[in-house]
Formats: C-alpha cells, structure tokens, sequence
C-alpha cells in the first residue's frame, strides 16, 4: 500500500499586480503569466540554486527558486520556493548552493564538511492563470506564507528581469546604507511596482454577508496576552475570587477570548472580515482571531478563518527533501475540478471575494 500525505491548499487572488503611480489612480497591470513565463526562461539559465535568489537583502533569509513547471494542457504553473532557515532542530533539509537546482542529493550534517550548504524548507504554489488565483500547498515541514512569493516575484520583477524596463538606481539611506531603488517610467511620470495578495473567502456576494449578519448576536475577539508574573496588575484582577484563574507559568502568555453583543448590518460585517484579513488572516496571527456567535447556536463561535478556502490534496510520499512538480501535477490532476469548483470565471471577474 502507498503510504499519502495529504497537503492544505489555500487559495488567494493578487489585489495589486502592476506598476503604480503614487497619488494618482493610474496603474499598468502586468499579466502573472509574463512574469511566470520571464521567470522560467531566467530560471533555466542558472547554472546553480545559489544563482536562482534574485536579491539579497540584508536582515531577512535569502529565498532560491527549486523548480517551475508549466501543464501546457491546463495553462497551470506550479512553482517551489527553497527558503534559508538557520536552525538545529532537524526540520530542515541541505541542498548544495553550487549544484544545479534540478539536483535533488539532500545533504546532512556529517556530509555538509566544507561545501557551501543551503539549510531550509520548501514552499510549494500553484498558479491558474485562467482564473486569476493562486495557491500555496502546505504538507508538513513546509512553507506557505504568501508574502515569500509575492517578496520573491517582486525582487525577479525589479532586478533579475526586463519586463517593461526597469530603471535602477543607487542611493544611500540616512544610515550612510547603499541600496538600490528601482522604477518605470510612465506617461504621466515614473511608476513603482506592486505585488501584493489575499486569501479567497467562502462568501461571495454582498447578499451572502447579509443573510449572515441578521442571525449574529455577538462578535467574539480571542487574543494571546502575556501572562508574566512580572506583572502585578494584569489581567486576572478582574477575575478576584473567581476558581481556576491564575497566572500560570509555562511560556509566559494565554488565550484570551472577549465576547461583545452585536447586531451588524451587512456592510458592518464586511468591514469585520476586511480587519480579519488584513491584521489576522496571516500565518503570523495563529492565536489570535475574530469570530461571531449566531441566535440559537448556544455558546458557538464561528471564527473568520473557517471562511478561508481551503482544501485538501493527496500525494504520495516520496524520500526526498521536497515533491516533484512531475508528482504535484499528477495528485492535482486527479482533483482539479473539485479542487476549482468553488471558483468560475464569472466569479473571479466581479472578485468573489469579500472586499
């Protein structure tokens, strides 16, 4: 029997894509399918994965392009990210800066000696151009953050491509830092880039937001506090005399949820899921959340990120430090209608998203 893991797969849509001209509504949207298409070409001439990081940044982990693959039948791509993570904890695989990026030999501790070793996880994601959306895949001791890709493409974008002609210049901060600062040129004066992304939401219509909000009673707000004994005059004290409520040691912080009377319109309840999203809905945000109670649902509570798409693929497992695009396509293959069901091209040109 084939041993499967099964990956989360989560949807998002680019809600900036282009280049911008500050203070002014004028924009040039760039199709992710150029970018992806540029990508592959850069991508196929790199003679080794130290290569395929196009911008090292000071303070933040270099991130390397593994592989990217295009399904010429479907018009999907699906690209892996290979992100440098320093730890010991034995979650990470080694990779040889100098070999190709196609070279799959996992390194080890004992085996590193002098060679330059690349420590870190890989990011899979899923590109259907055809609906505009995009997904990370997350299996265990693997990346899926939406910010490494959209950080990656815009540095590929400004310093590794030709797309529209980028123009870069050096500059000095007030630091006395060197960096280099890159722009277009527009009709109406120079533009910058954007690559930004969210989350596919389950709700896709105003209706639907207002067939919801008529049943909410309560808006619920969970939040991580810091419960450190340093601190005399926390928030237990209005909890005096009460059993079971105590500044627990362990790693200094708990869960901590506060429940509000509601009764939000239609629109109010939007606004709620555009705050979730923009200050909770990230992977930085795992214990703190937003939610409703509904009347007649006792003490449930409906938290936002269940409306987050979401679902599941099978691969089978394989003994090596990543999954192969050749085994991603063939697990997507067998799903992708029901794994896109949710998604119509209709629905993508009016944003079926909660905005």
């Amino acid at each position: 029997m084939i041993e499967t893991d099964e990956g989360i797969v989560t949807f998002f849509y680019f809600n900036n894509l282009g280049f911008y001209q500050v203070g002014t509504d004028y924009s040039e949207p760039i199709g992710i399918e150029l970018i992806l298409d540029s990508l592959t070409d850069w991508h196929d001439r790199m003679d080794s994965l130290a290569e395929t990081s196009p911008y090292n940044k000071k303070n933040r982990k270099s991130v390397y392009l593994k592989a990217i693959d295009k399904n010429e039948e479907t018009g999907d791509y699906l690209v892996t990210l290979w992100k440098s993570i320093n730890t010991d904890d034995g979650s990470v695989f080694g990779l040889r800066a100098d070999r190709a990026p196609s070279d799959n030999t996992i390194v080890n501790a004992d085996e590193a000696n002098e060679e330059k070793v690349i420590w870190g996880k890989p990011a899979y994601y899923w590109f259907i151009p055809t609906l505009n959306v995009f997904a990370s895949i997350k299996f265990n001791n693997t990346l899926t953050d939406a910010d490494v890709l959209n950080s990656y493409l815009k540095d590929y974008v400004q310093f590794r491509s030709n797309i529209n002609g980028p123009i870069i210049e050096g500059k000095v901060n007030k630091a006395g830092e060197e960096y280099e600062a890159v722009h277009w040129k527009g009709p109406h004066g120079n533009l910058w880039l954007r690559i930004d992304s969210r989350r596919y939401t389950k709700i896709t219509k105003n209706a639907d937001l207002s067939l919801i909000a008529k049943d909410i009673t309560h808006f619920v707000k969970k939040e991580e506090i810091i419960t450190s004994a340093k601190q005399p005059d926390d928030w237990t004290r209005y909890f005096k005399g009460l059993p079971f409520i105590s500044k627990r040691g362990g790693d200094g912080s708990r869960s901590v949820s506060v429940v509000v009377d509601a009764r939000p319109t239609g629109k109010e309840l939007k606004a709620m899921m555009e705050t979730y999203h923009q200050n909770y809905g990230t992977s930085k945000n795992k214990k703190s959340n937003l939610g409703f109670r509904k009347e007649g649902t006792g003490s449930q509570t409906y938290w936002l990120d269940e409306f987050i798409v979401k679902s599941g693929l099978t691969v089978p497992i394989t003994n090596t430090s990543h999954y192969s695009h050749k085994t991603l396509f063939s697990s997507i293959k067998v799903d992708r209608n029901n794994l896109l069901a949710q998604f119509t091209v209709e629905d993508v040109a009016e944003k079926a998203v909660v905005e």
